[in-house]
């Protein structure tokens, strides 16, 4: 296929340490210490958000009858009473304290599970509610379905542990999700009071378009989203890693500042600032392929960073 080339000027310089970008295979790239995720499961279920059903309306989350919310794992959505998932919480009526009470939800998924989602746009996902948090005993994977494309259009976990998501595209510009113009399109953080820990993500493909060859410098300003992937919280965000992904058509690469990190195996390219931005303890950054920074003249570097510590 042959890509059409900009009409402005785009930065041609690589970093490269032999990035492997490949299918999802075995377990899963970790730091040195951090758990790694199972590659059996107790139980796989199944969401379609073309053909699924809600709860109430006959959905059983199995491959015949899948649900059609991912976000209904994780929160209550209309035809659902609870989050799908066992270990989320979820506000409940409560007279004498209704502003801040929560309580785990009764879903049938269990960590030690697998959801499989099949192709379709899943929205917008938040893992937890951001002032309670999410706290698994053991890992949650979510992955793309074989020879499925489920896109999500915002990844949030936030205050969350132990999930794995694989296979799955992120995308979205930032005049289609005004909302989250200004947020990375993956977004991991944890607060003191709310840490996050054991989030993997392998496989991800992430930009703010597949294609953006025909923008202009202007267009790109509007439309691009700021990041791609960010982990951040330092000593509050730990054992995160970002394996064998692609990142790309972003202003900046990715943001590693989660302590114990592994960002290993990916793909950047077509980056409009840094490739990768790093401030943490016990980093791993290694194997991967950081190419085509482009020129967008909006006061930031001059030069494309293809790595940079900031702080």
């Amino acid at each position: 296929m042959i890509m059409k080339k900009p009409r402005w000027p785009m930065r041609a310089g690589a970093l490269c340490f032999a990035a492997i970008l490949g299918g999802r295979a075995g377990a899963a790239e970790v730091y040195p210490g951090c758990p790694v995720p199972p590659t059996t499961f107790n139980h796989i279920w199944y969401i379609d958000p073309v053909n699924g059903k809600t709860l109430a309306a006959g959905g059983l989350g199995t491959q015949a009858a899948p649900w059609n919310s991912l976000q209904a794992a994780f929160s209550v959505q209309p035809g659902y009473t609870t989050p799908l998932l066992s270990s989320a919480p979820y506000r409940h009526p409560n007279p004498a304290n209704p502003a801040n009470t929560f309580y785990p939800g009764g879903g049938p998924i269990q960590p030690g599970d697998e959801i499989l989602l099949m192709s379709g746009n899943y929205g917008d996902i938040s893992t937890s509610d951001w002032n309670v948090g999410l706290k698994n005993p053991a890992f949650l994977t979510i992955a793309a379905a074989p020879g499925q494309t489920p896109v999500l259009s915002f990844l949030a976990a936030v205050s969350s542990s132990y999930l794995v998501f694989s296979g799955i595209k992120v995308e979205g510009t930032a005049d289609s999700s005004p909302v989250h113009a200004r947020f990375p399109l993956v977004q991991v953080s944890g607060s003191p009071a709310l840490p996050s820990s054991n989030l993997v993500f392998t496989n991800m493909r992430v930009s703010s378009a597949d294609d953006t060859s025909g923008w202009t410098q202007a267009e790109w300003r509007a439309r691009r989203r700021v990041i791609g992937i960010s982990a951040q919280g330092g000593g509050n965000t730990t054992c995160v890693s970002v394996t064998n992904s692609h990142i790309s058509n972003i202003e900046y690469g990715a943001a590693v500042s989660a302590n114990n990190m592994l960002f290993s195996g990916n793909d950047i390219e077509r980056f409009g600032d840094d490739g990768i931005d790093y401030n943490a303890s016990n980093v791993l950054i290694t194997k991967n392929y950081i190419h085509d920074g482009i020129y967008l003249d909006d006061g930031a570097h001059l030069r494309n960073p293809l790595i940079s510590r900031t702080g």
